[in-house]
């Protein structure tokens, strides 16, 4: 509740009104190379390699940062003490990092029971703010069915919990080109679980876009 109440301050300088300034952003915060997310073999544009597009339904995903300290900080007091305003940065970061593209933004949805503990959904926040950004076309296309909590879980796990997650909402105009935002990319599972579902759905492409990738 302090945080709601109190004027934020960086997390990486001290400076007033913002989670992380411009200067600790751009200073602070290390790049992924561009490489398959799955296999971690390098590609150009961060595309996911040829073999490994064979199994999955997602063409890029761009990570626009590491998961170390700060990026960690910032999505843990976004996500868990209401610091609302940690859209900002991780948005103007995802802006800085991904190529616009000719697509629809669409969130990753959090859970119900979590978006209710938080009073907002924070993938919605972030994908709502870059789409803004880049003067691109938002729409929340899905419903997150699956409740399970997948921090910590093994990636065995996080596949099989995935697989039944989303849904897409009823009366869905469907683009040809999506790109999903999610926070943070870890196994994959989420966002392969998306993808998947916004593929047979009949949307032809979809890419991804992540803050933080954690190895």
């Amino acid at each position: 509740m302090i945080r709601v109440l109190a004027p934020h301050y960086c997390l990486g300088c001290g400076a007033q009104d913002t989670l992380l300034c411009d200067a600790c952003r751009m200073g602070e915060l290390r790049l992924v190379p561009s490489r398959c997310y799955a296999c971690k073999k390098l590609t150009r544009g961060y595309a996911v390699c040829p073999s490994c597009r064979r199994h999955g339904p997602l063409k890029h995903i761009w990570a626009s940062c590491e998961y170390t300290a700060l990026p960690r900080e910032l999505i843990h007091v976004f996500k868990f003490e209401r610091a609302r305003a940690g859209y900002l940065p991780i948005a103007r970061q995802l802006v800085e990092s991904v190529p616009r593209l000719d697509a629809v933004v669409v969130p990753v949805p959090t859970a119900t029971s979590h978006v209710r503990q938080r009073g907002y959904d924070h993938t919605v926040l972030i994908a709502k703010q870059f789409a803004r950004e880049q003067n691109l076309p938002y729409q929340s296309m899905l419903w997150r069915l699956g409740q399970q909590r997948q921090v910590g879980a093994e990636k065995a796990v996080r596949l099989r919990q995935a697989a039944s997650f989303f849904e897409i909402k009823p009366r869905q105009s469907l683009p040809d080109r999506v790109l999903l935002i999610d926070d943070v990319l870890t196994t994959g599972a989420t966002l392969q679980a998306a993808a998947r579902c916004l593929r047979q759905a009949g949307v032809k492409e979809v890419n991804a876009a992540v803050f933080a990738h954690k190895q």
